[in-house]
């Protein structure tokens, strides 16, 4: 088949939906698909690219639409013989649906956003991450339970073959004055308000260790987004060390290219979503740490409570004070730390988990099958829902102008 993948939300090209379709896109390579992208004009296309995979750039006007990708579709239907149309996320939706409805050309849409949210335009099937999305969709969207595939499985698992530097981390402990011979708890995210909990969570608890007579320090690696957010991860990195007398945590955006280096010297990883895979993956155990607080490590015990929620978090209850979660996941890192078999059992079965389950090539299996399904069948919605959902230019433009980590915090607000 000729499948071309559309991401027109990425920018900065190393977002997880990006990772997704990339990983998605090689599996299906492997099985004799040839794969083409579609990228909006200032994605970063190096991950990609690197892949190995053609990008072509979707025209995009002033109003936000990609009023030319009819066309685009067109030459790529008759010139190259395209088959059908994925998209790994909902950017540009009703222009998509439009095009390939006009064009008769099969679209299949994977919903890779974290946490579910309502007005997605009704495309049958759609293929979700978690089952937390299909059962809000089902209950509260009116959706047909039959319309929703789970396909959890996405993750490249091929890169364990990649050798890892592990002399990145002892650089950074030596540059940042940790102690060389402590144990390493990471967080690898980039700083935003969703993340600020599990970044500070995770500073706390490893301070109050630190005080205590383990030998441990915290190091969070990731770009910086948000100012207001950055000020207080790096006040609250300062009150630590006053605290310990001596330098317990770091941030820095240094090695955020290099991720996987760090997450395979480090001890423990504190992490989220794709996060946490890329750990489990690399046999760390993974503490799963989201706005709530913590959440749970991930066991054979509590992984399907966790994997429900797409391993993001939600399951750890909003009524706990932040000094209850920091309390717990002090607890929980010392017994990692001290016990060793405990320590193995965690590590091995995360790994065994990601290979098992979560194996994009998994994923590509069961794609296959749904194109197979439902490409003679496609159901397009009407083109007055069609022309509901296109992104009016007012909209289009407030999110250029206002930085999502302010809409974030905005949003934070008015949901309280």
């Amino acid at each position: 088949m000729k499948i071309a993948v559309i991401d027109l939300l990425a920018k900065s090209g190393f977002t997880g939906h990006t990772r997704t379709a990339v990983a998605t896109a090689k599996a299906l390579r492997a099985r004799g698909h040839d794969v083409i992208f579609l990228m909006r004009p200032q994605a970063n296309t190096r991950l990609v690219e690197g892949a190995s995979f053609e990008v072509i750039r979707i025209v995009q006007n002033w109003t936000g639409q990609f009023s030319r990708l009819d066309e685009q579709l067109y030459s790529l239907k008759h010139d190259c013989g395209l088959d059908l149309v994925h998209s790994f996320d909902f950017g540009g939706a009703a222009d998509i649906v439009a095009a390939c409805k006009k064009l008769k050309i099969p679209c299949f849409f994977t919903q890779c956003a974290d946490q579910p949210y309502k007005r997605l335009i009704k495309v049958r099937p759609l293929i979700v991450v978690s089952q937390e999305w299909k059962v809000f969709l089902v209950q509260s969207e009116g959706w047909d339970a039959e319309d929703i595939i789970v396909v959890p499985a996405r993750i490249d698992t091929e890169v364990l073959s990649l050798d890892a530097d592990a002399n990145q981390l002892a650089s950074l402990k030596e540059k940042h004055n940790l102690p060389v011979d402590s144990k390493v708890i990471l967080r690898v995210a980039r700083v935003s308000p969703q993340y600020v909990t599990s970044i500070v969570q995770g500073i706390e608890a490893t301070a109050r260790l630190r005080m205590q007579g383990l030998n441990v320090s915290f190091v969070h690696i990731g770009i910086r987004q948000d100012r207001w957010s950055s000020k207080y991860i790096d006040r609250c990195i300062e009150e630590a060390n006053k605290k310990c007398k001596a330098t317990v945590a770091v941030s820095t955006q240094e090695g955020t290219a290099n991720a996987p280096d760090y997450i395979s010297a480090a001890d423990l990883v504190i992490g989220a979503g794709r996060g946490a895979f890329d750990a489990m993956l690399r046999a760390k155990p993974v503490l799963i740490v989201g706005e709530n607080g913590f959440a749970g490590t991930v066991t054979s015990t509590r992984v399907e409570e966790l994997a429900y929620r797409n391993f993001s978090g939600r399951n750890a209850s909003s009524e706990r004070t932040a000094e209850e979660s920091i309390s717990e996941l002090a607890d929980e890192i010392e017994r990692l730390i001290t016990d060793n078999v405990y320590y193995s059992e965690v590590a091995t079965f995360g790994q065994q988990y990601v290979l098992n389950k979560l194996d994009v090539r998994f994923g590509a299996a069961q794609y296959e099958q749904i194109y197979q399904k439902y490409a003679e069948d496609m159901h397009f919605p009407a083109d007055e829902e069609i022309q509901q959902h296109r992104v009016s230019p007012a909209t289009y433009w407030r999110h250029r102008i206002i930085p999502e980590s302010t809409r974030a915090r905005i949003l934070k607000l008015v949901r309280r």
